[in-house]
């Protein structure tokens, strides 16, 4: 059995001898062999990338396999979407700052000295606004005759922030203000 993972692409030349008779052989046979490493050809195997958010931080790494180690990526065509990079070594991060659907192809380049193996690959990632949520979860008691305030809080999404009551009733002699406070 001949077994094991080559760690270089090129021509071998070697022989093997087998023999009969172990542990004190009474025949044997050599037989010469070459063996043809090849190089596989570098590929882009990551297919896609998750949404991102507007305003958090994104980060992603995209992976390759065949061709020689290290490989380096960069942009062949579109654009990332505003606020993130991709590095060499195949890393899109950064804190995206708008909103879209971007397009855009990525380049591998392998290590091989003279003609470089390179793939490349269409990817998209979508911005969308983080969701909206008002982070005023509680009220606090009012009291009959006292003056009563609440700042409504919110994150997410994009300011400025407007309110409006969307069901029931507010106590006689309360309002909301359409900017929450």
């Amino acid at each position: 059995m001949l077994y094991g993972t080559p760690t270089a692409a090129g021509s071998f030349a070697f022989s093997i001898t087998g023999s009969a008779g172990y542990p004190n052989p009474t025949s044997s046979y050599t037989r010469d062999y070459v063996l043809v490493v090849e190089q596989s050809p570098v590929e882009i195997y990551t297919l896609m990338f998750p949404d991102a958010t507007a305003g958090r931080y994104y980060s992603q790494g995209i992976s390759a396999r065949g061709g020689l180690q290290p490989h380096r990526y960069s942009l062949a065509a579109g654009a990332l979407p505003p606020g993130l990079s991709l590095s060499e070594y195949g890393s899109i991060s950064g804190t995206p700052v708008a909103t879209g659907h971007f397009n855009f192809t990525v380049r591998v380049t392998d290590s091989t000295s003279g003609s470089a193996s390179t793939a490349t690959r269409d990817f998209s990632i979508t911005v969308a606004l983080p969701v909206v949520s008002i982070f005023t979860d509680r009220l606090n008691p009012a009291a009959v005759d006292s003056n009563y305030i609440t700042v409504m809080t919110t994150y997410g999404g994009k300011e400025p922030y407007t309110y409006a009551l969307t069901a029931g009733t507010l106590p006689a002699g309360l309002q909301l203000t359409t900017y929450g406070h």
